[in-house]
């Protein structure tokens, strides 16, 4: 991007999408806050004039054959991307989280002494920017039309205004034209989005979204202080003419290798947009699938006489006698020959529609809608050949009233086709009807009720299998052993007494009929028990469909795994079922609809292609080849990778590219978005930062007038796919047909061959199930037999919580990166996004973190001016015990910060680099009574500013620059390079604090228990030394159980036993133990307990040391004049113990001393 990125932010910059809790700022103060931000703007400011993150590869000749610089100072590339946000808004908060992840990784890796690329582009293609222009279009027309209809009667209006509100009635800004597109009005989405009133009517225009919100996404994420390469960024979509041909290119490799078909499909459908709904297009129900069901057909043996008589109003008397089915979708095709009956809601409203084949379904409206759309059912059409040849509307009044009475339903007014509907009827008007069920022995079967049925969710028709469904048995024992409620629902007993459960699958659990038994044992009483029956149901499925055997049906004998399969095909072979397709949960789609199952004629990508998944398995299985940074990504991917089929990668409506082959198709977001990280890699040759590939006044593409934008000046139609298979090291050989001069095509090709692969992506957890993995498809595509080109690792992480509540509007917890900048400062979200987690669970983000964060901060730079300014007058030259000790619990903290760096662990990198960091520093001002020493100090303010600025650049360049007064800016140091760790003078300070600790707790205790007794005393006034008691080695009977538990087997960490429980029965069992006297007895178990719970939690196998590494009298003699300063008291003295007995004194707190744990007595003067 060029520099005037930052211009770009000022006309949106003062807007703000609905402000959180300002008051929250304020408690530690504005000036504190606006401190950070004016750190922010100076490092950005000097980021921006030392052009910091523009990175180029090194140039042809110094490479080696692997891509990796020949120089022994280069540790390498590191190239770290991230999905591409969608340009439908600004950025939030959510986008910020993730992207951290990816953006401490590019700044940990760059002290590493990497070469780092971080290139950012925005997301554009789909149907969601078109959706919503399209909407707005249509509201602000709407709006027009409302208003011109208010004028008609301005007097009347006013006084409608002034008069009062009826009860049950609200006021309301919202128009008829947002009451008939449903949700919050375009322009009003927009206008939270910073956007000025006068701009709102260009957003009628799909590709002025494109120009107006990725300039705002580029100076959000600079606000933010971004690692990136902004030369890079760029657009997708046929905007941008260089992308356009790198995505065909792409998709003729797919094509050629035979990955792209084309086919008649079930795919999730939005019918608002007439298309089928992709992931990236849903507003909800991400890597939700169709759900093929059997449909069952069950003839209604004695329809009522008004049925055929307002059917052959419609269709004339020679088709009236059409059969006429009830359809329960099921996917326990092999019990159909236990039916006893069929279920149906009583106050369910019921569609009697016109089938295929010239037959009658009788279903709920939502399954109607989806036969029709699967081809199953006839469209309410005036086009259709059956309505023209049957219903014949243009002679049959009824008919044509018919049809337009449906096309103008709005309650079907999404849907571009509807079903031809005769009528509707109520499920409580269809009880006792006698319906055929296939394979079931019975001659027929009754319509009985059962209340728990959903008319959202199958056909709401439901076949009943009692001894197999606890929820049908639970009904049928309703209907016939209570005959009030058979009285209530004018249920006749006949229609129940003969029809006796009939036994389907046999369990080794649950015999020949699990339901009964389950109602049995769960104490089902009735259909009402729900939570009962659910649990019942779970466990009537494992057993039987796991390990159950059929006794019944044409598949008598087989597994009931095995039959499920054959018996959907038989009864669908003898028309006596058909399959049918639902989504497996709830999808909304971003124009606001729920999508439902269509058949769609269309292209898509072969994922099910068995030779492709295998390579892609296993190379995601291979932990040495591939990285995930937890057990639970790589599951992930390896479920999606099993699951994932055909992808519909086509679409009719909305941005993108165009498939070259087919061009009444577009390619669809999720496909367009797998390889486009080697996009990156020559972008900045090609389009020289201009985000859509075109210079303004630059000329049409594809005429001389064209200026090419980038430095290598390369028009788009030079980008052939001949090109491309050379530059992306598809092919050796140079391109024959190209005007293109061999020394550019090797400067393209030396770019992609040092940055590729990708070393890590990181990105939510939502796009594992898509994206990721369609990522690893396509480059085992594009590159089939060069896995060097693969990604080498993906990290993921969960969705950001708020103050533990989903981020929203209405809970007043919603933030733009802008707002959150703004609030707190970029380096304080950054470090509250660290803070927040790394794991697939949900993170939360505490605006309490942020606002102590900014006291924090500000206070840190505080200390340090003032530190630095007092020590610059002088101080000690000599180091001493806390100095060295300070100096080398930073190598501690470094390494660990190093660590938790490198594999992604950012919140324990934050501990280590901040807080521990800060308590230390505490400490060492603490003991050593603000008596610093000028070196430790500086080292631990240079060691601070290194090790934290991954998380807070902004605060640590500050440090570096004005604090340290460096010459060199910190983005150009490397990671602290830390003599090695002192064990045993860790081990020393670890034994002091903890002393200190304990007998500072003793001084507390000792004040509260004398002031129970004498309010008065004062523990400073009376006591004035103290008595100190050391063991030096412990007592012969913990020797044995330390020397016991040494030989128990530890877990994985090596820090509790393997076995939490048998250990102790082990130690009760040994020798040693049955020696001990009885008083030794007693202490042993609490001992033994202690050392392998506590201590080794805390130390790991060390807690079981014999010995301390050094002599624990003299450390704690030398520290003398430190303990009485913390303690308060003027003297102090030591007793030091050997084999229980003590040296000049017999006080029974020998008995509690033990090495590395002495005991103190405060005496009174």
């Amino acid at each position: 991007m060029p520099a005037s990125a930052k211009a770009m932010q000022v006309a949106g910059s003062d807007a703000a999408v609905e402000p959180v809790s300002v008051e929250e700022t304020k408690k530690q103060g504005s000036a504190r806050r606006d401190r950070l931000v004016e750190l922010q703007r100076r490092a950005q400011d000097a980021w921006m004039h030392d052009v910091a993150y523009e990175v180029d590869a090194p140039r042809q000749g110094a490479l080696t054959k692997e891509g990796e610089v020949k120089s022994s100072k280069d540790k390498g590339k590191w190239l770290v991307t991230f999905p591409y946000p969608y340009m439908n808004g600004r950025l939030h908060l959510g986008h910020a989280f993730s992207l951290t992840k990816a953006e401490f990784s590019a700044r940990f890796r760059a002290l590493e002494g990497r070469k780092v690329l971080f290139p950012f582009g925005f997301h554009c293609t789909g149907m969601p920017i078109c959706a919503a222009a399209h909407k707005l279009a249509k509201q602000l027309k709407e709006e027009q039309e409302d208003a011109a209809e208010e004028a008609v009667a301005p007097e009347q209006q006013s006084q409608d205004a002034d008069a009062p509100t009826a009860p049950g009635q609200f006021k309301t800004k919202k128009t008829k034209a947002v009451a008939k597109t449903g949700g919050k009005p375009v322009a009003e989405v927009l206008k939270s989005c910073g956007v000025a009133d006068h701009l709102i009517t260009n957003f009628i225009d799909p590709k002025y979204w494109l120009e107006y919100f990725p300039p705002y996404g580029i100076a959000d994420l600079q606000t933010f202080g971004l690692r990136t390469d902004w030369r890079r960024s760029f657009i997708t979509t046929d905007a941008n003419p260089y992308y356009d041909a790198f995505i065909r290119w792409q998709f003729n490799i797919l094509k050629k290798e035979n990955y792209i078909k084309f086919g008649t499909r079930e795919s999730i459908f939005d019918p608002v947009s007439d298309q089928p709904c992709a992931d990236h297009d849903r507003a909800s129900g991400e890597g939700v699938g169709p759900q093929e069901y059997t449909l069952i057909k069950m003839e209604v043996l004695d329809a009522p006489a008004a049925w055929r008589e307002t059917i052959s109003k419609y269709t004339g008397t020679a088709n009236a006698e059409q059969k006429i089915f009830l359809v329960a979708a099921t996917l326990r095709a092999e019990t159909m020959c236990g039916q006893t009956n069929c279920f149906v809601l009583p106050e369910g409203e019921y569609h009697v529609v016109q089938a295929k084949n010239n037959e009658i379904f009788v279903c709920g409206g939502r399954s109607a809608r989806n036969l029709v759309y699967q081809e199953s059912a006839v469209a309410a059409s005036f086009d259709s050949e059956f309505v023209k040849q049957v219903l014949q509307p243009d002679t049959n009044a009824a008919s044509k009233q018919l049809i337009e009475s449906i096309q103008t339903d709005d309650a079907l007014a999404l849907y571009k086709q509807k079903p031809l509907t005769y009528f509707t009827a109520m499920g409580k008007e269809m009880i006792g009807l006698k319906v055929k069920a296939p394979l079931t022995p019975y001659e027929y079967v009754h319509v009985l009720p059962l209340f728990s049925i959903l008319m959202n969710k199958g056909t709401g028709v439901v076949t009943s299998v009692p001894a197999d469904a606890p929820d049908d048995y639970a009904a049928l024992m309703d209907w016939k052993t209570k005959a009030k409620l058979r009285d209530q629902w004018g249920v006749k007993e006949e229609w129940v007494a003969g029809f006796n459960v009939i036994n389907v699958i046999n369990t080794p659990d649950y015999g020949d009929a699990c339901a009964p038994v389950l109602c049995k044992q769960y104490k089902v009483e009735s259909q009402k028990d729900k939570d009962k029956l659910k649990l019942c149901k779970e466990e009537a499925y494992k057993k039987g469909f796991y390990s159950g055997k059929m006794i019944a049906g044409p598949f008598k004998g087989m597994a009931v795994a095995d039959a499920k399969k054959k018996t959907a095909e038989l009864l669908v072979s003898t028309n006596e079922a058909l399959k049918y397709w639902e989504p497996e949960k709830e999808v909304l789609a971003r124009t606001g609809a729920e999508c439902i199952v269509a058949f769609c004629d269309q292209w898509f990508i072969d994922y099910g292609n068995e030779e492709w998944t295998k390579v892609v398995r296993e190379y995601v299985a291979d932990e040495s080849q591939f990285e995930t940074y937890g057990e639970g990504t790589r599951n992930g991917l390896l479920k999606t990778v099993d699951w994932m089929r055909e992808w519909a990668c086509s679409r009719t409506f909305g941005l993108g590219t165009k498939l070259p082959w087919d061009q009444q198709w577009l390619i669809e977001s999720l496909s367009d978005s797998t390889i486009y990280m080697a996009y990156y890699a020559i972008a900045h040759l090609l389009q020289g930062g201009i985000l859509n590939g075109m210079k303004p006044n630059g000329g049409q593409v594809g005429t001389e007038s064209f200026i090419p934008p980038g430095p290598l000046r390369i028009k788009p139609e030079q980008l052939t796919d001949e090109v491309f298979d050379y530059v992306f090291d598809r092919t050796d050989s140079l391109p024959t047909e190209t005007s293109l001069p061999d020394s550019v095509l090797q400067e393209l090709r030396n770019e992609f061959q040092y940055w590729y692969p990708v070393d890590i992506r990181c990105s939510g957890k939502d796009l594992i199930q898509n994206h990721l993995t369609m990522s690893l498809f396509n480059h085992a595509a594009i590159w089939k037999n060069k896995p060097q080109y693969w990604p080498k690792s993906f990290f993921a992480n969960g969705h950001v919580l708020v103050d533990n509540k989903k981020m929203s509007k209405s809970e007043g917890n919603f933030m733009t990166l802008q707002d959150a900048d703004d609030m707190f400062s970029s380096d304080v979200v950054r470090l509250t996004c660290a803070d927040a987690g790394d794991t697939l669970e949900d993170a939360n983000y505490s605006r309490e973190i942020s606002n102590q964060t900014v006291l924090r901060m500000t206070t840190l730079e505080q200390w340090a001016l003032e530190t630095l300014k007092k020590l610059s007058a002088g101080g000690r030259t000599e180091k001493l015990f806390l100095d060295q000790v300070f100096e080398n619990e930073m190598c501690s903290l470094v390494a660990k910060s190093f660590e938790a760096y490198e594999t992604m662990r950012y919140k324990d990198a934050l501990k280590y680099s901040w807080y521990e960091m800060e308590n230390l520093r505490k400490t060492y001002c603490n003991l050593t009574d603000d008596d610093v020493h000028p070196q430790s100090i500086t080292k631990f303010l240079e060691i601070q500013a290194l090790i934290l600025s991954p998380i807070a650049p902004h605060f640590c360049e500050n440090l570096w620059v004005s604090v340290l007064k460096k010459r060199d800016p910190l983005w150009k140091q490397r990671w602290p390079v830390m003599p090695a760790f002192d064990k045993v003078l860790h081990r020393k300070f670890e034994v002091l604090e903890k002393d200190l600790r304990e007998f500072r707790m003793a001084k507390l205790n000792l004040q509260n228990e004398k002031k129970k007794k004498q309010k008065d005393w004062n523990f400073d006034d009376v006591v004035k030394s103290a008595c100190v008691y050391v063991a030096l080695e412990y007592k012969p009977w913990q020797r044995s159980i330390l020397e016991y538990c040494q030989t128990v087997p530890l877990n994985e960490a090596g820090n509790a036993p393997a076995d939490p429980k048998n250990w102790i029965r082990g130690l009760q069992q040994s020798e040693a133990f049955k020696s001990f006297s009885k008083e030794e007895s007693k202490k042993a178990m609490p001992f033994a307990s202690f050392m392998m719970k506590d201590e080794m939690s805390a130390r790991g196998k060390d807690a079981l040391e014999l010995e301390l590494p050094f002599n624990e009298a003299d450390m704690l003699t030398e520290r003398i004049e430190l303990i009485k300063k913390q303690l308060g008291i003027s003297s102090i003295s030591f007793r030091f113990t050997a084999d229980g007995k003590i040296d000049g004194d017999n006080s029974d707190k020998i008995n509690v001393a033990q090495p590395a744990k002495p005991t103190i007595v405060f005496l009174e003067a």
